[in-house]
């Protein structure tokens, strides 16, 4: 539904990163994460966002033991329970 309202014409979508990706930059340090959550959302066959969370840590919980902290959230979608979390080291 999300691919035929955004590209109605057809198309692909891709997403940035990936688990490994994100799981390597963890390691790495990020200055800032800007997590989105669509809390309605399930991706059959998808991947979590970050490994840990497959052992029931939530991707916060991982954003804060690396030293982030959450600097905003937005509601980007109220009726689909979409938000935008910004966090940032420090």
């Amino acid at each position: 539904q999300a691919l035929d309202a955004a590209a109605p014409q057809g198309g692909i979508a891709a997403i940035v990163g990936g688990q490994r990706v994100f799981d390597m930059f963890l390691d790495a340090g990020y200055d800032q994460f800007d997590l989105a959550r669509a809390e309605k959302v399930t991706i059959v066959g998808g991947l979590a966002v970050f490994a840990a969370v497959v052992q029931g840590l939530t991707p916060e919980r991982i954003l804060a033991a690396r030293g982030l902290m959450r600097r905003s959230s937005d509601v980007l979608d109220a009726a689909n329970d979409v938000t935008l979390s910004v966090w940032q080291r420090g």
